[in-house]
C-alpha cells in the first residue's frame, strides 16, 4: 500500500463521525505500508516512521473533533531536568522578590534516571521535539547529557535552554550527547548590564563557557549544537545590541536572537521592556544539510526493544480500553488550546503540567505525575479539555467538580491565541530533515503538520 495514499485516506477520514472506522483504517494501514517499507527503509526505521505517522493522524482526529479523552500521544514533551536555578531574574519563580516567592509554587528537586526513563520509554517513540528547558538550569544536572542520548534513540530532536553561569560544565559530554539546538540566554555585552536582568549570573562565566562549547564543537568536528544567543531586549540593554552582535559573532555561536520579552513590572518595575522594539534575528552560520545529518545520525542509534513494543499495539485496542470513559465533541466546538492536543510538562520532580506556565497560588497547573497510569488523560486534563466543547457538553464534563478544583485551563486568558512552542512550520521542519520521511511526498506531510 502506498504510504501517501494512506495519508490522504485517513485524512479524508477524519471528516467523518465514525473514530472506531477510522482507526481500523489507520492500524491496518499501519501494518501493510510497514511491509512494502521495511525493504526500502529499514525494519525499526520503518517502525518508528509509521508510529510518528499513525500518531499525528490519530491527534489531528481528535483535536479536529474536541475529544476529551485521548488515545494520542504528545508531539512536543518538555522536560526540566532540574527545578534548581542559580540565578533569580525578575518575573521567574526563582525571583527573590515578596511578590514572586509569595506568587509561585515552586519545589526543588532533579529529573531521576528511573523516572525520566518511564517517561522516554512512553512518549519518546510518537514525539516529535523534547525541550529540555523550562524553569529550571537544566544543566546542574549532570544526567542532562545523558537524557538528550536517550531521547534520540526515539528519533525526537532535543533542545535546550541555559544562562551557561555553571561552574562545572563538561562542554565535551554536551556536545557529544547530540544536542541539535542550544539557546543561551544573555542579556548584555557587559558585565554591568547583564547583571541587571540576569541577577546571580557570572557574565565573564557564562561568556568564557561560550568560547568552550564553540571550541568543544570545533574540536570534536560538530555542527550541533546550534548555538542561539538569545538577547531579550530592556530599555535597559537597547543600547548594547549592536556590541552584543559583534561580540556573539567574534565568539563564534551561530545566530543572535534579539526578542521582545513579556513584561515582568509586576514583579519588579524598574525592569522595563521596550515597547518600540520588534524582535529580530541575525543569522551567522546555518546549514540545513549540517542540521539535517544532525537529525539522521539518530537513526544508527533507534531503540529497537521499546520501537517494537509500541508498534506492536493496535490504536483500535487502547481506544476500547477507555471508550466508556470517552466523550466526543461537536460540531458546534470553540476553537481550542493547542496545548492540551500537542503537549505535555514535566518539571524536576516529575510532575505533569499541560504548558510551559508555572504553577502558583491561583494556578493550579499540576495535572498528574510521571510514574501515574496515563497522566495525558488525567481529571484535571479531560476537564480542561471539555472547556472547548459547546455549553452543554462542557456542563455535562464539568458536573459535581466544585470551582476550587477546577483547572487553570478554564479561566486562562491566553487560552484562544496560546501557541504551542511545536508549530505546524516545526513539524514540517522535522519531517523534512529526517530522511526516512523523504517517502512521504510534500502534500502528506503538510497534512500531518497543517492543524
Amino acid at each position: 500500500m502506498n504510504i501517501n495514499d494512506t495519508v490522504s485516506r485517513a485524512n479524508q477520514e477524519i471528516q467523518g463521525q465514525d473514530f472506531e472506522r477510522f482507526l481500523t483504517l489507520v492500524d491496518e494501514s499501519k501494518f501493510d505500508v510497514y511491509e512494502s517499507l521495511r525493504n526500502e527503509i529499514g525494519d525499526v526505521e520503518s517502525k518508528i516512521l509509521l508510529l510518528k505517522l499513525t500518531n499525528l493522524l490519530v491527534a489531528k482526529y481528535e483535536y479536529s473533533h474536541r475529544h476529551t479523552r485521548l488515545i494520542s500521544y504528545p508531539i512536543n514533551l518538555i522536560v526540566d531536568p532540574t527545578n534548581a536555578c542559580g540565578l533569580h531574574c525578575p518575573g521567574c519563580v526563582h525571583s527573590k522578590t515578596p511578590s514572586a516567592t509569595e506568587a509561585f509554587l515552586w519545589p526543588s528537586g532533579h529529573m531521576t534516571e528511573q523516572k525520566f526513563g518511564k517517561f522516554i520509554q512512553e512518549y519518546g517513540p510518537y514525539a516529535l521535539q523534547v525541550i529540555f528547558a523550562n524553569y529550571g538550569e537544566p544543566l546542574l544536572n549532570r544526567l542532562t547529557p545523558q537524557f538528550i542520548s536517550t531521547t534520540r534513540e526515539y528519533l525526537v530532536e532535543t533542545v535546550s535552554s541555559t544562562s551557561l553561569s555553571v561552574k562545572k560544565l563538561d562542554v565535551d559530554l554536551l556536545v557529544l550527547s547530540g544536542l541539535d539546538s542550544l539557546i543561551l540566554s544573555i542579556d548584555g555585552a557587559t558585565k554591568e548590564t547583564y547583571s541587571i536582568y540576569r541577577r546571580g549570573g557570572d557574565f565573564d562565566l557564562v561568556v568564557s563557557n561560550v568560547a568552550q562549547l564553540v571550541a568543544a564543537k570545533k574540536k570534536h568536528n560538530a555542527y550541533a549544537p546550534f548555538l542561539a544567543w538569545q538577547f531579550l531586549v530592556f530599555e535597559h540593554n537597547f543600547h548594547e545590541i549592536e556590541k552584543v552582535n559583534r561580540l556573539a559573532q567574534s565568539i563564534g555561536v551561530n545566530e543572535l536572537r534579539l526578542v521582545k520579552p513579556g513584561s515582568v513590572a509586576w514583579d519588579d518595575p524598574s525592569i522595563v521592556v521596550k515597547d518600540s522594539f520588534e524582535g529580530y534575528v541575525i543569522t551567522y552560520d546555518y546549514s540545513f544539510m549540517q542540521d539535517r545529518n544532525n537529525h539522521n545520525m539518530m537513526l544508527a542509534n533507534l531503540n529497537r526493544q521499546v520501537v517494537d513494543r509500541h508498534f506492536s499495539r493496535r490504536w483500535l485496542d487502547r481506544y476500547k480500553q477507555i471508550n466508556a470513559n470517552l466523550r466526543q465533541g461537536s460540531v458546534n466546538r470553540r476553537p481550542a488550546c493547542q496545548w492540551l492536543y500537542k503537549s505535555i510538562t514535566i518539571d524536576g520532580l516529575g510532575n505533569v503540567m499541560p504548558c510551559c506556565m508555572a504553577p502558583s497560588r491561583d494556578r493550579e497547573l499540576v495535572y498528574s505525575s510521571v510514574g501515574v497510569a496515563d497522566p495525558y488523560n488525567s481529571d484535571m486534563y479531560v476537564t480542561s479539555r471539555a472547556h472547548f466543547l459547546n455549553e452543554g457538553e462542557h456542563e455535562i464534563q464539568i458536573n459535581g467538580v466544585d470551582s476550587e478544583s477546577k483547572p487553570y485551563c478554564t479561566f486562562c486568558s491566553f487560552q484562544e491565541e496560546a501557541k504551542p512552542l511545536i508549530t505546524p512550520l516545526h513539524a514540517k521542519n522535522y519531517l523534512e530533515k529526517v530522511s526516512i520521511f523523504g517517502v512521504l511526498s510534500g502534500e502528506a506531510k503538510s497534512v500531518l503538520a497543517d492543524w
